[in-house]
């Protein structure tokens, strides 16, 4: 029974060491999304601190809720050729 006992404890080792770098990766990834993309800097640190505490659930709240998918989308569709009205 001890054997069966240190194999699932090295196991779980493995797996929360995964874990810590899947979610340093995910962090810092999402991080680096944020210092390039985000204009407003209080909106920036506001992303980066709720990244760096908790980082796969910030980084899910980032994706999305951070991220503006429609206003890009609409700049796309929109015509370039001059203002409005003329």
């Amino acid at each position: 029974m001890l054997g069966a006992q240190a194999f699932i404890s090295i196991n779980l080792g493995e797996w929360a060491g995964w874990m810590t770098l899947l979610s340093v990766a995910v962090a810092l990834s999402t991080a680096l999304h944020i210092l390039l993309r985000k204009r407003d800097a209080l909106t920036a640190a506001f992303w980066l601190v709720i990244v760096v505490f908790v980082p796969l659930l910030g980084s899910l709240f980032y994706l999305l809720f951070g991220i503006n998918f429609i206003q890009r989308h609409g700049r796309r569709l929109r015509p370039t050729a001059g203002p409005p009205g003329r």
